[in-house]
């Protein structure tokens, strides 16, 4: 892991992301970067026009935000894409090449997935990726031709910004911890046979009384004969099994908060209090909203618009905002449900209520009449 983190420190991929690969086995580590990406490409998004838009243009910028999602819906799977997009997060960076193509008379990127340990920054801090005949190609060179994604948003090394970076050492020393630990519980977790022989044995005599004790051991039985006698000691090995206990314990919640993730999703703690548990999940959602913000302006950036360009689109045509959708459950006036734009069941959330099923109502048009309940077949209660 130090020889990875030195190639890293000169922008060199390969090494970190093959350390990386090997420690992602760890369930904890796998689990919590799953969540974490998850949380923003399992979302549903829009792609819209800008709300202001001069009105000569506005036309020109609702027809680039349909070819946009067209675009996006036709992948085979666009949640593969946004988690391979997402992997920045991790990694610290993302690429992918794309292939430009004309479909239904309009050009359209397939973005192929660059593998993390085949990129690596020069000294100028820019990306280049190698080839198959092993040429580093600098994407800069290349406009339209990469997606590339990097979270960074503070005032330091681009490598630096990967959640593994900091999860990594807590994944090896756990690794480490819990072999010794498997070690330990064979050698000391079970009770140790002692035979007790009479003086003068000789040797063959010695390893005759051995292997009927590791015959014991299979069978449950054994018999002794003359004046050798069997004793069996139980483990000590109790106190050390806690230590081991605790260390694994402190190890897992380092790491899901070096990848970003409340160890309570997980790891099960004693019950907070209701606004302990607000408070935590508006955090989630602050992070996760982040995450899908930097994530869209990165394929914005690399992909919408050369969309625009190679399109024939007018160069001052605003670009589409594509937001993934995150449901807050603000309070709904009077006035809001007198105009008949909140549901049933958005009333009921913003007033922390659980939701009806669509027999019950929750999916009409909220009135301020309309509060009692139809009775659901399926569900009476």
């Amino acid at each position: 892991m130090s020889s990875a983190l030195a190639q890293l420190d000169i922008g060199r991929y390969e090494w970190f992301a093959d350390a990386a690969a090997n420690l992602s086995t760890d369930p904890v580590l796998t689990r919590a970067y799953f969540i974490r990406r998850a949380a923003v490409a399992g979302r549903a998004y829009t792609v819209n026009a800008p709300a202001t838009v001069a009105p000569d243009l506005k036309e020109e910028a609702e027809r680039l935000a349909t070819l946009v999602k067209r675009w996006l819906d036709s992948m085979d799977s666009v949640e593969s894409f946004l988690m391979r997009v997402l992997d920045a997060i991790g990694m610290g960076i993302s690429a992918h090449e794309l292939v430009w193509s004309l479909k239904d008379d309009n050009w359209l990127p397939t973005p192929w997935p660059i593998m993390t340990r085949e990129l690596k920054y020069n000294r100028d801090w820019q990306v280049e990726a190698r080839n198959a005949s092993y040429e580093w190609i600098n994407t800069t060179e290349f406009p339209g031709g990469y997606l590339i994604h990097n979270i960074a948003t503070e005032n330091f090394r681009p490598i630096d910004s990967g959640c593994f970076r900091s999860a990594l050492w807590y994944a090896i020393f756990k690794k480490a911890g819990i072999q010794f630990w498997v070690s330990c519980a064979e050698r000391f977790g079970s009770p140790l046979a002692l035979a007790h022989m009479a003086p003068g044995t000789d040797r063959n005599q010695r390893d005759q009384a051995l292997q009927d004790l590791l015959d014991m051991t299979n069978d449950m039985v054994g018999v002794v004969t003359g004046a050798s006698t069997v004793e069996i000691m139980d483990s000590a090995a109790g106190a050390s099994s806690t230590v081991y206990k605790d260390l694994v314990a402190k190890l897992d919640e380092q790491i899901f908060l070096a990848m970003g993730v409340s160890p309570d999703l997980l790891i099960a703690g004693p019950n907070g209090s209701r606004a302990a548990t607000e408070t935590r999940d508006s955090l989630r959602l602050e992070s996760t909203a982040q995450d899908a913000k930097l994530m869209w302006s990165a394929i914005t950036r690399d992909c919408v618009s050369w969309i625009r360009h190679y399109n024939g689109f007018s160069p001052d045509c605003p670009l589409p905002v594509i937001e993934s959708i995150f449901e807050h459950a603000v309070e709904v006036s009077d006035s809001v449900i007198k105009s008949g734009c909140a549901t049933r069941n958005e009333v009921r959330k913003a007033a922390g209520l659980p939701a009806w099923t669509r027999l019950q109502g929750g999916e009409e048009i909220a009135t301020l009449e309309n509060v009692t309940v139809k009775t659901d077949p399926l569900n009476p209660e």
